[in-house]
């Protein structure tokens, strides 16, 4: 059974020193089920640092400089509801 409303999650900001506020560890978590999926994050340059077509694999930001990256999401929802989404995810010491 899929919602009708679909919604996905997870911080803008992480701490690789891991002081009890976002962690290193990104994970997308969503009240529905992909049914397509393509996370990506670059760096100020352009360059891919990270990317995955699997919602469950995690982006562990503690071998990255601290500063500002930009993600990309693509893909679509169980309920046939398309995602193309980009944004900003800072990594803080």
């Amino acid at each position: 059974d899929c919602p009708d409303s679909c919604k996905y999650y997870f911080p803008n900001s992480l701490t690789p020193d891991c002081d009890g506020i976002g962690c290193e560890i990104l994970e997308i978590v969503s009240n529905c089920t992909f049914k397509k999926f393509k996370f990506t994050i670059f760096d100020r340059w352009g360059n891919t640092i990270f990317e995955s077509n699997d919602p469950k694999k995690k982006f562990d930001s503690s071998n990255h400089k601290d500063g500002t990256y930009l993600w990309k999401l693509s893909g679509g929802f169980c309920n046939g509801k398309i995602i193309d989404d980009k944004g900003y995810l800072n990594i803080l010491r």
